[in-house]
This record gives structure tokens, sequence and C-alpha cells, in this order.
């Protein structure tokens, strides 16, 4: 797990001034403030390697299903087979194959919000009190790689260029596919890893205990079995892969959440999936 790689660099991993989408680390020391009523999950969307769509993955996982595979765009060299392998993970190689790098995450982040969309459709009226709060890779690993002496140029060039179209326009093309309007000023996005998703949804219960909106679409997509990802990790022992016993298991997938407060759920007689 590279959770610990987050916690290590937080947000300053790329400190890019960018145009588009807008990413930050929240006033955790305002959360309690924010906190004056409880938010309610109203929906959910998910893409997995167990299922398109949050019911068959949920299903799946509850059913103790696991889809764990070779992964065949980063091989390995073992040992113990005498051969190059491919590195075992949980690829949803389903939904999103053919698909990699930039395009692989959009392809994830688009199907959970369909998914969620599906369940609870927000109304163009809707949209402008509605934020979009998402929690994206680090990257921590292409980073630390591209400051190695034997890295080539071109490879650097192109990690950049990946983490930047990321920062700038995973947003904005995930709306453009599911007919959701493109306002940068609702769109958030927190680059770190799985602590991501805390502060995303930190953000989200101040967005909404401020006024300005009345729901918050909060969530993660991640895919680690992109060959670049796999490689990065792989050179600095973090990867389970060939006859390294340590690390971990690459997979990928992409969730979503429709927060409000839980008071505006009860009030129109809803009862929401949880509080």
């Amino acid at each position: 797990d590279h959770c610990h790689a987050a916690a290590r660099t937080g947000c300053d991993v790329f400190r890019l001034s960018l145009t588009g989408n807008r990413y930050e680390r929240p006033d955790v020391s305002k959360a309690s403030d924010a906190s004056n009523k409880s938010l309610a999950i109203t929906a959910i969307g998910m893409v997995s390697p167990l299922g398109p769509d949050a019911a068959t993955s949920c299903a799946a996982a509850r059913a103790g299903i696991s889809r764990a595979a070779p992964i065949d765009g980063f091989q390995v060299y073992s040992e113990g087979d005498w051969a190059h392998v491919g590195v075992a993970g949980h690829a949803a190689s389903v939904f999103a194959g053919g698909f990699e790098g930039f395009g692989r995450l959009v392809r994830l982040a688009s199907g959970a919000m369909d998914d969620l969309l599906r369940a609870s459709p927000v109304s163009g009226g809707e949209w402008p009190r509605t934020a979009i709060c998402l929690a994206v890779p680090s990257a921590y690993f292409q980073a630390e790689r591209m400051r190695l002496p034997d890295m080539p140029e071109e490879g650097k060039d192109r990690a950049r260029q990946q983490v930047e179209l990321m920062l700038s326009a995973l947003l904005s093309r995930v709306c453009q596919l599911c007919g959701i309007p493109n306002d940068v000023e609702t769109q958030f996005l927190f680059p770190q890893d799985q602590c991501g998703f805390v502060h995303a949804l930190l953000k989200a219960e101040m967005l909404i205990a401020g006024g300005r909106f009345d729901r918050c679409i909060v969530g993660g997509v991640d895919a680690c079995t992109d060959a670049a990802a796999m490689a990065s990790a792989f050179s600095f022992n973090a990867l389970k892969a060939g006859d390294q016993s340590s690390g971990y298991m690459p997979g990928e997938a992409a969730s979503v959440l429709l927060v409000e407060h839980a008071s505006a759920v009860r009030g129109r007689g809803g009862n929401g999936i949880s509080e």
C-alpha cells in the first residue's frame, strides 16, 4: 500500500499553477466548525475489477470474489520461473481495456460518475449548486523516479505531461463525457492518493456548510496498473512483483458518492444510504 507516500508528500508532490481544475489542501481546523449538520450519502457510483457498477462490485466483494491476474503490460524477471512474468494485480480490464495513462483514469472516473447519475440524476438547474471533489493519484513514485540519474529525459518529459494533463483536464473531460456542465468553480482535485479522499470529504463538508452548495459528489480514481506507474513503484521496491514479496499489489478502480445535508434529505422524505 502506498498511502505512506501520500502522507509524506501531501499536496507538495506537484505544485502547478493551473487555470483549469483547482486542487488544494482544506483547512482541517475548520472542519469541526463546518460540521453543524451531518451529511447523508444519497447515491453511489463505482467501477472496479469486480464489476462495472456499484451493485455488481459490492455483491462480488460480499461473495468473496477476487480477480487477481497477471498484468502483461509490465513484466519482471523471476528467478523461480527463470523467465519474465507479468505482475499479478487487480485490473478492470473488461471495462478499461485498451486505455492507458490519462485515458484510463478518465474511463474509470466517467464510468463511476455515469453509474451514480443513473442512480440519482442531477437536473440541469441543480448543477450550479453541486460541487465535485475528486481524489486522484499523487504520482509520487513517478516524481521520485524522475530524479534518478539513469532516467532518460524522454521518459521524464512523458511523466510530467501525464501528471499535468491529469491535473488540468481530468475533471473537464469526465464532465464532457457524462453531460455535466464544465464549471471549474465547482471542481476540486486532491492529488494525494488514498489520503485525498479524506481531504475531499472535508472540503465537501465545508462547502455544503458554507451555503454555496447543496450537494457534493465526492470520490476518487486511481489506476496503479499503468506500466509507467508499476515501473516507477518497482524501482523503489514498493511493488509486489516477481521474487519481490513485499510491496503493494497493483489495482485500479473509481468510486463516487453523492453527499447532502441529512436534514435536507429527510425534509424531502428520503432516507439516504448512510449518514
